[in-house]
């Protein structure tokens, strides 16, 4: 069995990889993928130099301890800033008129501040730019840790931007970078998991129908068991998204990394500070094997149904009514990824997530929101490791009988005999 397997996977695996198509889409998508965040850098890096003309930040220190700190760490991105008084109220009042007709880029009024916690509110009369916010908001959060380490008794700051042209405010700190990599991470990541699971099972249903079509397989069955043509195909089709897979995120971590670096190198140290926190957030190489392991269970389970539906048609025309069932399958979890990213603890995030044919897109999303228990993640891999033998033991013995079949393609009751009798 071992070396039926192996000769048959070795030849999916280079027939695959040597293919043009192979080559430019693992090369050309990590290059596109590099130009778009390199384009995202240079213009945010472009916004951090524009408005000259709106650089003058007005200053209301209720602490009475940051403004001299501050002021200089603003200097470095760009902005001046005049010290308004408490008292009398209305010097405040007056600031935060000016800065409603533009006669300031905003007012900066720092809060009381505990030990443990603090808070600063930037009111401004439009909504700075992502990097730009990001600089404020650094200069105020550097400031109030370097008091902290100076025994000032500072704790967290958390800088909320609030504008005129809207009532709802920002709270901005660390958490909510954590938010938001566990966003993209779950988003993202559910995405990839999708697009390359059925990308790749449905490599094997082409690769399954092209030998049945060409009648190429009769000459090959006499020689190998049809079980292990299901199970070569299957490993070697694999193999060759796994290959492709981890090259296109090892190119994607690489660059994030390389570019965060140099980045850093040209931005003032309140950016800087902001983009090492996001950085910090980025996946280890634990969350990184449960995004393989996910990938694995997935397309396996999904393989193995995919080329079932080959083996039993004739036609692509009669493969793609008979699909549907399986492509549904896996648009469900689209269609349900967001809300369960947005509510990755409720009843239906963790019972939807547990569904083995759910599991791979809907379990990851909740590891990257930060949700997913010890338990309920091996308890998925349990699942889905009894699924995954389940859809091999029904597709080995459909595909066994439907590989050498022709003519029209079999009814319900038909697969139904087949899966018993074998």
């Amino acid at each position: 069995m071992a070396g039926d397997v192996w000769t048959i996977l070795r030849r999916e695996y280079k027939q695959r990889v040597k293919s043009k198509a192979f080559v430019l889409a693992t090369l050309g998508i990590p290059l596109m993928m590099i130009g778009m965040m390199a384009l995202s850098v240079f213009f945010a890096m472009m916004a951090v130099g524009d408005d000259e003309n709106r650089n003058l930040i007005a200053v209301v220190d209720s602490s009475g301890v940051l403004a001299d700190d501050l002021s200089p760490r603003l200097a470095r991105i760009g902005y001046s800033t005049v010290d308004i008084p408490l008292d009398p109220p209305s010097e405040v009042t007056s600031a935060l008129a000016a800065a409603d007709t533009g006669t300031y880029t905003g007012v900066l009024i720092i809060g009381s501040v505990g030990p443990e916690t603090g808070s600063a509110l930037f009111h401004t009369a439009e909504v700075p730019s992502g990097l730009r916010r990001a600089a404020i908001e650094g200069a105020v959060v550097l400031a109030a840790l370097g008091e902290r380490g100076s025994g000032s008794g500072f704790g967290s700051l958390a800088v909320t931007v609030s504008t005129t042209e809207s009532d709802d405010a920002v709270a901005v700190d660390e958490a909510e970078a954590r938010e938001a990599v566990g966003l993209g991470l779950g988003f993202g990541g559910g995405f990839v998991l999708y697009m390359a699971i059925l990308i790749y099972g449905s490599a094997v249903l082409r690769a399954t129908l092209e030998e049945k079509q060409s009648r190429i397989v009769e000459v090959i069955v006499a020689s190998v068991r049809p079980t292990h043509l299901m199970l070569g195909k299957i490993l070697g089709v694999g193999s060759a998204g796994l290959t492709q897979l981890a090259i296109w995120v090892g190119s994607l971590l690489a660059a994030v990394a390389l570019g965060v670096g140099l980045v850093q190198g040209f931005l003032p140290e309140e950016v800087s500070q902001i983009l090492a926190t996001f950085g910090g957030q980025l996946p280890g190489l634990s969350i990184l094997a449960l995004f393989l392991g996910y990938f694995l269970f997935g397309y396996f389970i999904f393989a193995g149904l995919f080329a079932a539906v080959g083996a039993m048609c004739g036609s692509e025309q009669e493969a793609q009514y008979a699909t549907m069932p399986v492509v549904m399958l896996m648009v469900a979890q689209i269609m349900i990824l967001m809300p369960i990213i947005q509510a990755p603890n409720s009843t239906l995030a963790l019972w939807a997530s547990l569904f083995p044919m759910f599991s791979p897109v809907l379990m990851w999303a909740r590891v990257a929101a930060g949700a997913a228990a010890g338990w309920e993640i091996a308890l998925s891999f349990a699942l889905m490791g009894m699924a995954l033998v389940g859809c091999a033991w029904v597709a080995g013995r459909i595909y066994r009988i439907g590989i050498l079949s022709t003519g029209k393609r079999p009814s319900i009751r038909e697969l139904a005999r087949w899966v018993i009798r074998g």
